[in-house]
């Protein structure tokens, strides 16, 4: 993946499993482990073609899942989502 070829698609809000929660992103952060996916250098055996980059979001929690406490509910967080997704 380059630059290049990034484009915006439209994906459907995720659910939200138990003990988990849905942040509403406001920013994400670009690492080097992102500059690198976005070069093309990291390879697509490591990230296939549709992988959604994006490892540090920050935002507000909007929903929780089961076993969550309700009290997280617009709280502002910043969280690390491991391998990608933040840019969604």
């Amino acid at each position: 993946m380059h630059p290049g070829g990034m484009v915006v698609v439209e994906k459907l809000e995720p659910e939200v499993g138990p003990g988990e929660l849905l942040v509403a992103v406001e920013a994400i952060g670009v690492g080097g482990v992102d500059a690198v996916i976005r070069r093309g250098t990291l390879g697509t055996s490591v990230f296939a073609p549709g992988h959604v980059p994006g490892s540090e979001v920050a935002g507000r929690v909007v929903a929780v899942g089961d076993a969550v406490p309700a009290s997280w509910l617009g709280q502002r967080v910043w969280a690390f989502t491991g391998v990608g997704g933040g840019y969604a």
